[in-house]
């Protein structure tokens, strides 16, 4: 009857050892990290998810208005082209403003998202010459456009696919 006894306890310890081993090893089949590469995005208390990012461009918008609702020039290039077609030693009239819409642009296998980063006003007084307001566009451009990605790719949190993560891979915890 001992025999017997030893044989069931030897059976069992070896069925317990063969399953303990069968679990790790395919907890280490298991990819030790999850890939974070879906992207998320967070601006003035919203949230959404853009999926997959395919590219990031950033977009400078600007026009010439006035408070009264006539638009003079839209988009960066019209604006250029009007401020350049002054005659040398002219100003642009009391009233007027140049105003910037510039963003960026975030293509997403969800949703492209369009985050603004600059959308300032700059009004004459009268007395601004036309090359001081294409010096600002300039120099706006350069500077928002210096590290651009890296900035964008800030105001994203990367995380895991949602449903893209393996429900063993806490079994794999157990043994690291």
């Amino acid at each position: 009857m001992n025999e017997k006894i030893f044989e069931y306890i030897n059976k069992g310890a070896f069925s317990f050892f063969l399953v303990c081993a069968a679990i790790a090893l395919l907890s280490f089949a298991i990819p030790t990290s999850v890939k974070k590469d879906y992207a998320y995005i967070e601006f003035d208390g919203g949230y959404t998810a853009l999926g997959y990012v395919s590219g990031i461009q950033y977009e400078m918008d600007a026009s010439l208005k006035d408070d009264e609702g006539t638009v003079y020039a839209s988009g960066a290039a019209s604006v250029r082209s009007t401020l350049e077609s002054f005659d040398a030693g002219s100003t642009v009239k009391d009233g007027i403003y140049l105003e910037f819409d510039n963003a960026y642009v975030y293509s997403g296998s969800v949703t492209t998202f369009t985050l603004t980063i600059n959308s300032s006003k700059t009004y004459s007084d009268g007395n601004v010459a036309p090359g001081t307001w294409l010096a600002l566009m300039d120099a706006t451009e350069a500077e928002e456009k210096l590290n651009y990605r890296r900035k964008a790719e800030s105001n994203l949190d990367y995380q895991a696919e949602p449903g893209g993560e393996n429900p063993l891979a806490f079994v794999r915890n157990l043994f690291n």
